[in-house]
């Protein structure tokens, strides 16, 4: 399978995890389709020199260094598609014997994969919100996160990392957001903008923990 233009770009620091996730990649789309490291810098370069037709990174990984990488892509090509996957759960204990874990589920990284991958996606994928939504608050945006998912719409702002403010049809606050971080695929932009309204007043990390407790 080929994606016929740009690279599948992956980006992990950590070295075992890449290799298993390109490994596999290659495998599915090719040889020739897949680029994966684990220096963000040379990242960097990649996709200053060549518009990729994804990038695929680790929540951990995007977490410390994705709003930079997504300003690079931004910059030069405009909306891209980016996939971020979860790592393996944090609960579970794994000695170093172990075998590395694809961040996700291999199949459904595939076809996640396959999904944006290809001519004319103007758009960047979400495996997982909630994982994206870190991304913004640890590198303390403000503006407004634009969800869209088909048929439906959401709008988180942040103010210096913080959430704020949601809206989701005619859902306000906490009902809006846990409404949003229900959708397991779609497209978001983060762009300016001033929350019309105060109706968040946890933290991310107390907002994600409540939502999980009520899934």
């Amino acid at each position: 399978m080929s994606t016929g233009h740009g690279p599948i770009v992956l980006v992990d620091v950590q070295a075992e995890r890449l290799r298993a996730t390109v490994a596999f990649l290659r495998h599915a789309f090719g040889p020739a389709e897949v680029r994966g490291t684990t220096d963000v810098r040379e990242a960097a370069a990649w996709l200053t020199y060549e518009r990729p037709s994804v990038l695929v990174t680790c929540a951990d990984t995007a977490a410390t260094f994705g709003t930079a990488l997504l300003d690079v892509l931004r910059s030069h090509w405009g909306p891209v598609p980016v996939v971020v996957t979860r790592a393996a759960p944090p609960n579970v204990a794994r000695s170093s014997s172990d075998p590395v874990t694809v961040p996700v589920d291999p199949v459904q990284l595939r076809a996640e994969v396959a999904r944006w991958a290809r001519p004319g996606a103007g758009a960047i994928a979400i495996t997982l919100l909630a994982d994206v939504l870190a991304l913004h608050a640890r590198a303390g945006r403000t503006g407004v996160l634009e969800v869209r998912s088909p048929g439906r719409t959401g709008s988180i702002w942040f103010e210096a990392g913080r959430p704020v403010h949601a809206l989701c049809g005619d859902r306000v606050g906490k009902p809006a957001l846990f409404e949003v971080l229900c959708w397991n695929a779609g497209r978001f932009v983060f762009g300016p903008g001033t929350a019309p309204a105060r109706t968040l007043e946890q933290d991310l990390g107390q907002l994600l923990a409540e939502a999980d407790a009520i899934a």
